[in-house]
C-alpha cells in the first residue's frame, strides 16, 4: 500500500515525539566540553552541563564525588573523558540514565573584577567607622586605590587595616579582598582625610606666664589634620591656667602649651581651716609646697610647728580635717 506524503510526516513526528518522550522518561546526563568553576574543590556536579534540570537525587550524588582541585587564575585543567567516566560509577547513578561525555573536559577557574570605586567605598567606610560621631563633618578625597583587581568568582567582603594610629591627613591602609572567607588578595590605598570641629584658639596675643581669661579664648572651626595633636574643644578648660609661652592670636591651643595656675607658693603664709569633731578653727600656716585648686598639699601650722596636710581651696585658703 502507497502512502501520502503527508501520512509519511505524520509517521515521522510521531517516531520523533516518542524518541523524545522515551529520551525524557530515562533522562540525559550531559558534561561541558569547556567549564568555567567558582569553588576550589571541584566535583562531578561542577561540570554538569545543566545541573538544575537534573533529579535532586542525582544531583546529590554528583556533588559527592570529588574530581580535582580548580587551577589557579588564569590557568587551565584538563579531565579526559575516560577519567570521568570512570568517577562517574562511584556515583552509582540511575541505569537508565543517559550520559553524554566529551573527550576531556577543560576546566578555568571562574574570574571577576573588583573596580577601583568598590575598594574605595571600602576605605571611606572603614575611616568613618573608625573616627565615629564625634566629627562634626569629614571630607575624605585623593584615594588612590591602583587600578581594577582580578580575583575568583565568589562573595566578596573587604577588611581595611589602617598602617597608622592617626587617622587624619594623608591615611595609609591595606584593603584586603576575601572571596567566599579566604583572603586572595590585598591592595594598598591611600587617602586624604579632612576632618573639620570646633577647637579653642587664642583671641588675642598672650605672653609667657599669663593667666588665661575667658576674653582670651574663643572657638574657631579648624581642620584637625592642619591642627596640633593636642587641641582643645571645650574653653573652660583653659580659663584660669597659666600659659607656659607666648600664643600667636588664632593659634590653637595645646594643652601642653598651658599649666596649671598656683593658688599657693612654697614659703607662702596661708589661712588654715581646721576641722575637727565638733570644733572649727582658723589659723595661719606655712606652705611647704606649691598648691594647686583642689590638690594636697604639706604646711606647718605656726601655731604649734606641726606639719599637716590640707586640701586647697579656689580662695587660697586650706582645709585640714582630723
Amino acid at each position: 500500500m502507497r502512502l501520502n506524503r503527508t501520512a509519511i510526516i505524520i509517521i515521522a513526528l510521531t517516531a520523533l515525539l516518542a524518541a523524545a518522550a522515551a529520551q525524557a522518561a530515562t533522562g540525559v546526563l550531559s558534561f561541558r566540553a569547556n567549564a568555567e568553576v567558582d569553588v576550589r574543590r571541584i566535583s562531578l556536579l561542577d561540570l554538569v552541563d545543566d545541573p538544575a534540570g537534573l533529579d535532586q537525587q542525582v544531583r546529590d550524588k554528583l556533588k559527592m564525588v570529588f574530581v580535582c582541585i580548580a587551577p589557579t587564575k588564569g590557568n587551565t585543567r584538563t579531565i579526559r573523558g575516560e577519567a570521568l567516566r570512570s568517577l562517574l560509577k562511584k556515583a552509582n547513578l540511575p541505569k537508565d540514565l543517559t550520559t553524554l561525555l566529551p573527550a576531556e573536559v577543560s576546566i578555568r577557574r571562574a574570574v571577576q573584577l573588583i573596580e577601583s570605586t568598590d575598594i574605595a567605598q571600602a576605605y571611606r567606610d572603614a575611616v568613618m567607622r573608625r573616627l565615629g560621631p564625634g566629627a562634626n563633618k569629614v571630607d575624605i578625597h585623593s584615594i588612590k586605590t591602583g587600578s581594577e583587581q582580578a580575583v575568583t568568582a565568589g562573595d566578596v567582603e573587604y577588611k581595611v587595616r589602617f598602617l597608622s594610629d592617626r587617622i587624619l591627613g594623608r591615611v595609609p591602609a591595606l584593603v584586603e579582598l576575601i572571596v567566599n572567607g579566604r583572603k586572595v588578595r590585598h591592595v594598598r590605598v591611600t587617602g586624604i582625610v579632612d576632618v573639620y570641629s570646633a577647637v579653642v584658639v587664642a583671641s588675642r596675643t598672650m605672653s609667657r606666664g599669663q593667666i588665661i581669661g575667658p576674653e582670651d579664648v574663643e572657638l574657631c572651626r579648624m581642620n584637625l589634620a592642619e591642627a596640633p595633636r593636642g587641641v582643645v574643644s571645650d574653653p573652660d578648660r583653659l580659663v584660669g591656667m597659666r600659659t607656659r609661652g607666648s600664643i600667636g592670636a588664632g593659634e590653637a591651643i595645646e594643652m601642653s602649651w598651658v599649666e596649671r595656675t598656683p593658688l599657693i607658693k612654697r614659703g607662702d603664709i596661708v589661712t588654715m581651716i581646721v576641722n575637727a569633731p565638733g570644733l572649727k578653727i582658723s589659723t595661719k600656716g606655712r606652705a611647704e609646697q606649691t598648691g594647686y585648686s583642689g590638690g594636697s598639699i604639706r604646711l606647718t601650722n605656726l601655731a604649734t610647728q606641726r606639719t599637716v596636710a590640707g586640701r586647697v581651696n579656689d580662695d587660697g585658703t586650706v582645709v585640714v580635717e582630723f
